[in-house]
């Protein structure tokens, strides 16, 4: 497999970045309103390292019988995996 999007390339908008900052903002509403129909959500919220920005995203989790969670998640198609 191979992407031909290159490293380095922090701090450049990508394309639909807006609408997908506001598609969030209205699935955090919703998780937030009472969850959403047909999947377990939450909001992880998280401090990036180096900006030190506080950020919350959407994402599904997965209830274990061991009384832990699986958080699933991703980085939008994006050439590196999320940190």
């Amino acid at each position: 497999m191979s992407f031909d999007t290159p490293n380095g390339t922090r701090g450049v908008p990508l394309p639909g970045a807006d609408q997908v900052r506001q598609h969030n903002e209205r699935v955090i509403a919703g998780v937030r309103a009472g969850g959403m129909p047909g999947m377990n959500m939450l909001v992880l919220i998280t401090t990036g390292r180096r900006s030190g920005a506080r950020r919350q995203t959407p994402v599904g989790y997965f209830a274990e019988s061991s009384g832990t969670f699986l958080v699933v998640a991703g980085a939008g198609d994006a050439a590196r995996n999320p940190d």
